[in-house]
């Protein structure tokens, strides 16, 4: 709440779902989605989580290496991703999924 004391253009947020059950990360999900919509802040998400980003973020930044290496919308990198960087990433994260589903 502190944080927001001085209206921020912009809220950065350095993996705040990270090691949390999955619980508190809808709800930390659900507080950020909250700030943005009723306060039009920017926030930026640094996770290495693909599902938070596909829950809170419209635009999404792949950086390996401290370079970014792929840019764009959620939607068109997820289902066209064009850097290896990107598609590592997705692959990784898919067989994350399948690790819990199993």
């Amino acid at each position: 709440a502190r944080v927001l004391a001085n209206e921020p253009e912009i809220l950065l947020c350095d993996e705040a779902t990270s090691a949390l059950d999955p619980e508190t990360t809808q709800t930390i999900l659900r507080l950020l989605k909250a700030i943005r919509d009723t306060l039009g802040i920017t926030i930026v998400v640094i996770t290495h989580e693909m599902r938070v980003i596909q829950e809170v973020c419209t635009r999404v930044a792949v950086l390996d290496g401290g370079l970014v290496q792929e840019e764009g919308s959620v939607s068109e990198v997820f289902a066209a991703p064009k850097s290896k960087a990107a598609r590592r990433l997705l692959l990784m994260a898919d067989e994350e999924e399948e690790s819990y589903a199993g």
